[in-house]
């Protein structure tokens, strides 16, 4: 579960700061020069942020309780959704990448 917790900060850290970064790039050398596919991924980026707020923490959140309380079962529910929710959102990253590559 420690594991989970460093893992979810890294990941709320690096996506923010991957959004930002890519934003104040774009801004930087005349946000009206970016490619389409830059501006794709980057709104894919956001929608794998939501998910990972709105889906991804509460699964989290719903994993580490039923691992404390020693509810295997709810444990297992919960870690099947949270694998679910992080397999889409690294659809979305490979999403968001892709279009920023291509632009």
């Amino acid at each position: 579960m420690s594991r989970l917790r460093r893992a979810e900060r890294v990941g709320i850290i690096t996506g923010l700061g991957t959004l930002a970064a890519g934003v104040g790039l774009a801004f930087a050398v005349d946000a009206s020069t970016v490619g389409y596919g830059v501006w794709i991924g980057a709104t894919l980026v956001v929608v794998a942020i939501v998910v990972g707020a709105v889906f991804a923490r509460p699964a989290s959140k719903q994993l580490e309780e039923a691992v404390i309380a020693g509810d295997r079962v709810a444990a297992t529910v919960a870690g099947n959704r949270l694998t679910n929710v992080l397999g889409i959102e690294g659809l979305l990253w490979i999403g968001a990448l892709s279009g920023m590559v291509i632009s």
